[in-house]
């Protein structure tokens, strides 16, 4: 009886069989005679398929999966270019993602992927196979799918079981995550037990997520995670294991559970008087740099937490430093709950829990352990803020300063030593969102006497309120030339440059400019050079976060690179020589910024804000501030503001006599929109009215000239101009109004 075989089969056969004796007559065969045209032989033509790739080309394709097929018949042939005409159809066939992922799941994604690896089927076969593998991983982790590989693990039934483990390596992260979420919502034990396997399985991948789950609400689901990362090995929960099993659940199943878990990866009996060094050795090394978790090419960690109100882990992309702060979090917290009553470890656990709060905002309700801000103490608070300030916790800083705001007790304002509280050091802190922070505390406290470091007031309202929403950088090169080309290719990009060739007017041009988000120091530069400038730069409050740019000439950029390494936040580049150049310089110098850096969107509502504080201040007091002291630099902050409008309450409410010519030019500015302008004319009558009128005589003159000269102006100009006027005759004529 002759048996046909599949086509596939067939076709490998043949290729075994037929292939070499071809090759062995192709030898054996006469070379084609020169032709006098060519010397050296006849053009040759292109090659024919051989007998196997042309059965394998004459197959019927009906479905996708038979173009992979034969496309990979012809590969292992050797004849791949006869494959190309196939993958260019099948690429053509605009398949739905359902049938790709259909195609994926039939042929496997070995084969899949092997199209990508062969150049001789061109781009669109590697731009295919991403398409399908894309729609693979959506099918994968789709809720539906995801739904039924949960079902199939919780299954009696072993086969069954080992199918949705298939499904859950082929969802990966997302498969862990929802198996996790299932376990966590579960109350039957055994349905635990199983999901519990399936995750043991999924080590590496699932050891990180799985860990997160030793913050979750549930002791049974605290306990299923101390048992699996004993059997995944994962020996860095193996501090905050100690921290269980030494605790108040040493003799209950969670805590015999993390038992069992440390004796396994240690290899020894367990004592609970091992675990308090043993979290401070691992708070050690985390606030050392020492990572927990491998990181990414990217130098990032995904940092996992327990989301309370989805009862589901979540996860947060960090840089591995701050990764290691989210790490401390949980070690402090878990000293804190051994070390109970003890001042340091509460305000160390409570400084680092907002650390970590701060930083996975972004990740969901994330569970963390550890004392609540709400329960703490002014003692408590004042001593976590002056750590997080210590060791640079912005995201502490900033919420313990808020809680203290919300509280509103000047204690926290006041010192026995007339030293400055940590709330008021924060005023002058290095990041700009704890300076605000601060501000905004400060501000809510409301304090009715002076306190040490209430000096420092009135210089961040100056400062906040002269921001006008943009962007810019200073730009500082041995040729001015130089620095404004770069600067003029930054306009580009939306970014203001500040250009100069002199290192020491960095600073001047940088230390009271809000909105300046770098800076940029060519190796050249001088007065002071190189090394002296960048010093001076991160000496500064306001500059000492900025991020740096360091241009270098041809040879220098490796002595560049070694400058850098000396401070942090300082990229090197080349000195570029086109705009497209320039503007990933300011895209890389901008991406180095440290988090929570204001936006300049942030920067204008602050502007705003600050504005309101500078005119209920003036207004309402304290008078300790001494606002009016420094009109100068209000009047600073009023010229460099985009929101003139916001400021000129406050310019009435200074009454100097800079003020008051400020507003009157700012009336008469025809440039201004028109609101703008009676606001100002209204603000400068109230001025007058409060204060007297203190413009000079030849101001007075040059005020008629001006009216006089919009003889030809629209109406609106003409009201404005002569609602001035109306208010310097109102008191022009009284002699204890009237200035010189």
């Amino acid at each position: 009886m002759n048996v046909r075989l599949p086509i596939l089969a067939s076709a490998l056969l043949a290729a075994s069989l037929c292939v070499p004796a071809r090759a062995q007559v192709d030898q054996d065969a006469p070379a084609p005679p020169a032709t006098d045209n060519d010397p050296a032989g006849a053009e040759l033509e292109p090659a024919a398929p051989g007998r196997v790739a042309s059965i394998v080309l004459a197959n019927d394709r009906q479905a996708p999966a038979d173009y992979v097929r034969d496309i990979l018949v012809l590969l292992n042939l050797g004849e791949g270019q006869f494959a190309r005409p196939l993958m260019d159809e099948l690429a053509g066939l605009q398949l739905t993602d359902e049938q790709r992922a259909g195609l994926v799941a039939r042929v496997g994604t070995a084969k899949i992927h092997k199209l990508a690896r062969s150049p001789e089927l061109g781009p669109e076969a590697r731009e295919f196979v991403v398409a399908c593998v894309t729609a693979a991983g959506a099918a994968s982790t789709s809720p539906e799918k995801l739904a039924a590989v949960i079902e199939q693990l919780g299954s009696n039934d072993a086969a069954t079981r080992r199918a949705g483990l298939v499904g859950l390596r082929a969802a990966g992260e997302q498969g862990v995550v929802a198996a996790l979420g299932a376990l966590a919502a579960s109350d039957d034990a055994t349905r635990q037990n199983r999901l519990r396997e399936a995750l043991v399985r999924m080590t590496p991948l699932a050891n990180p997520i799985v860990a997160a789950a030793l913050d979750a609400p549930s002791d049974d689901t605290r306990r299923q995670a101390a048992w699996a990362l004993g059997q995944m090995d994962d020996r860095p929960s193996l501090p905050r294991l100690a921290a269980i099993a030494g605790g108040p659940d040493y003799d209950q199943p969670l805590g015999k559970a993390a038992r069992w878990s440390l004796e396994k990866l240690a290899g020894a009996d367990f004592s609970p008087a091992a675990a308090a060094p043993l979290l401070e050795a691992a708070i050690d090394q985390s606030t050392g740099g020492v990572p927990a978790r491998r990181a990414d090419n990217q130098d990032a960690i995904a940092v996992w937490g327990w989301d309370a109100e989805a009862n589901a882990p979540a996860k947060t992309l960090l840089p591995r430093e701050l990764a290691g702060q989210v790490r401390t979090a949980r070690l402090t917290s878990d000293l804190w709950r051994l070390n109970q009553g003890d001042a340091a470890s509460n305000a160390r656990a409570l400084a680092y829990r907002l650390q970590a709060e701060w930083l996975q905002s972004d990740g969901g309700r994330v569970t963390l352990p550890g004392p609540a801000v709400d329960d703490a103490d002014a003692t408590t608070l004042i001593a976590a803020l002056d750590l997080a300030l210590s060791e640079g916790l912005t995201g502490a800083a900033i919420l313990a300063s808020d809680a203290m705001g919300e509280r509103r007790d000047p204690a926290v304002l006041m010192s026995v030593y007339a030293q400055p509280t940590p709330l008021a050091a924060a005023l002058t802190a290095d990041h700009p969102a704890v300076r605000f922070a601060a501000l905004r505390a400060v501000m809510a406290i409301n304090p009715s006497s002076p306190f040490p470091g209430s000096s420092r007031v009135a210089a961040a309202l100056m400062y906040f309120a002269s921001s006008d929403g943009e962007s810019a950088a200073v730009i500082a090169m041995p040729k001015t030339v130089d620095a404004a080309t770069f600067s003029g290719r930054l306009a580009g990009a939306g970014i203001q440059g500040l250009a100069t060739n002199v290192g020491a007017q960095v600073v001047c041009q940088a230390v009271d400019h809000p909105d300046i988000e770098f800076v940029v120091l060519d190796m050249g530069i001088l007065r002071p050079v190189l090394r002296e400038t960048l010093f001076r730069v991160r000496r500064q409050t306001s500059t000492a976060m900025l991020p740096v740019v360091l241009l270098a000439a041809d040879g220098q950029l490796d002595h560049a690179k070694q400058v850098a390494r000396e401070h942090d936040r300082v990229l090197t580049f080349p000195r570029p020589h086109s705009s497209e150049d320039t503007v990933s310089i300011a895209a890389a110098a901008r991406a180095a910024a440290p988090r929570g850096m204001p936006s300049a969107d942030e920067r204008a509502e602050q502007a705003a804000v600050a504005a309101g504080w500078i005119e209920d201040l003036l207004s309402e007091g304290p008078s300790f501030y001494n606002l009016r002291g420094r009109s100068d630099e209000l009047l600073a902050a009023v010229n460099r503001s985009s929101d003139i409008a916001s400021t000129l309450p406050s310019l009435a409410l200074v009454g100097t006599p800079d003020s008051q010519r400020t507003l009157a030019n700012l009336a008469s500015q025809d440039v201004l929109p028109i609101a703008t302008r009676d606001a100002a004319a209204a603000a400068f009558d109230k001025s007058v009215q409060q204060h007297g009128l203190l413009l000079t005589s030849q101001e007075i003159v040059d005020q008629y000239d001006r009216y006089n000269a919009s003889e030809q102006s629209d109406a609106q100009t003409q009201r404005v101009l002569g609602a001035v006027l109306d208010t310097i005759e109102s008191l022009r004529d009284d002699p204890v109004q009237q200035g010189s």
